[in-house]
């Protein structure tokens, strides 16, 4: 069965010239651009752990990578809003529905939102490498000890076989997904 991610799943769709549908001299026009690249990496995540057929490691990651694209997104979405008056205009011209839609997605993006640091922590720790520092560690707030202590206890385990592609440190992962935990004991 070939994957629904698969380039050739794909038979419908719409040609055009991409100035003329989504001109750069257009806020909108560049607002739903950047909509189309949200979309096009949170489609692909989505339907490669929906399928269901990767290891165990690599739909942990793509599950962390889905997360920061979603975030990302929800804090992008409520910026634009905020920054550009025909976003804004646009989002009120909107259905009911819809603005429903679009305040829920924003939400996850807010600091008031329940899941805020855990999301930011995590997106921070996927698209940058935790920070270090002496000073955060003594005072208790370095996130990456944080992490490491809450999963001191867990089995960790390195793979490895013949070629560099083999090498898979699941320590690292069980790490990983501290970032996403809701505990705040070390906070």
């Amino acid at each position: 069965m070939t994957s629904k991610a698969d380039p050739k799943t794909r038979n419908r769709g719409i040609g055009f010239k991409i100035g003329k549908a989504f001109s750069a001299d257009d806020p909108i026009g560049r607002w739903s651009t950047v909509l189309a690249m949200a979309a096009n990496n949170t489609i692909y995540l989505n339907v490669r752990l929906i399928e269901g057929d990767l290891p165990p490691e690599l739909s942990m990651y793509y599950f962390r990578l889905l997360v920061a694209h979603f975030f990302e997104a929800a804090q992008w979405l409520s910026n634009t809003r905020s920054t550009w008056p025909q976003v804004d205009q646009f989002i009120d011209s909107l259905d009911a529905a819809n603005q429903q839609r679009f305040d829920r997605i924003t939400e996850f993006g807010s600091q008031r939102h329940r899941f805020y640091a855990n999301l930011s922590r995590s997106r921070a720790t996927l698209f940058h490498y935790p920070t270090m520092h002496p000073d955060r560690d003594a005072a208790g707030a370095e996130e990456l000890a944080n992490a490491m202590r809450e999963v001191a206890d867990a089995d960790g385990w390195i793979e490895g076989g013949s070629d560099y592609a083999s090498f898979r440190a699941t320590f690292a992962d069980e790490v990983a997904l501290q970032f996403l935990s809701t505990s705040d004991r070390h906070r």
